[in-house]
């Protein structure tokens, strides 16, 4: 989460829920968000994200101490948004994955493919596939 008010804002509503938010890593700019325009008629829906500079897409490798986080799981789910939004989130999905994988943890994935995320320089053809290649399911 960042490190502000929203962040704040944010750890208080989980919390209102009984969510741990002891091991909450606190980094980037803001929140990622994203819009949407219900379509009418013959006019489409339209999705926008703003995730640029937001906590979660400025995730690295080696952040999560993912031993720690997976200790007592019995499964890892990850969607094909997290490797979307920059090349750190995707090197830090690909870092779980090979964990949960070392730990005997079962893998799921949920591709997820959303073409207006992957604006980083790379293709989801050229990194969907090795995380891929660490799921079960």
């Amino acid at each position: 989460l960042p490190q502000n008010e929203m962040g704040r804002a944010c750890m208080m509503e989980l919390r209102k829920y009984g969510v741990d938010t002891s091991q909450i890593i606190y980094g980037g700019e803001r929140l990622g968000i994203y819009f949407l325009e219900t379509g009418a008629v013959a006019r489409a829906s339209k999705v926008v994200y703003d995730r640029a500079h937001s906590s979660f897409s400025s995730i690295q490798k080696g952040m999560i101490n993912w031993e720690e986080v997976l200790k007592d799981a019995s499964f890892f789910h990850w969607t094909g948004i997290t490797p979307a939004v920059s090349q750190g989130a995707a090197d830090a999905c690909l870092e779980a994955i090979q964990v949960a994988n070392r730990m005997g943890v079962t893998v799921s994935c949920d591709l997820n493919y959303r073409k207006n995320l992957w604006k980083y320089g790379k293709k989801a053809s050229e990194v969907m596939p090795e995380l891929v290649a660490g799921c079960d399911i």
